[in-house]
């Protein structure tokens, strides 16, 4: 379950996603980082799960990233 989703054009400091649209998803417990630049190829970067939470409601980036 993906209760909220940020996605951004990646312009950060990891050059192997920049200028890659990057999707930041807020999950019930977790946080997952997708790269869905390629509609039919969308590829998981990376996921947390947080531990002891009770509900993770949304996530959102700073103006800075």
């Amino acid at each position: 379950y993906v209760h909220d989703v940020q996605c951004v054009i990646y312009d950060g400091p990891d050059k192997e996603y920049t200028n890659k649209e990057i999707c930041f998803c807020c999950n019930e417990d977790s946080v997952a980082i997708v790269d869905v630049s390629d509609k039919k190829d969308i590829k998981m970067v990376s996921s947390a799960i947080y531990n002891e939470s009770r509900y993770t409601h949304q996530g959102w980036l700073t103006e800075d990233k």
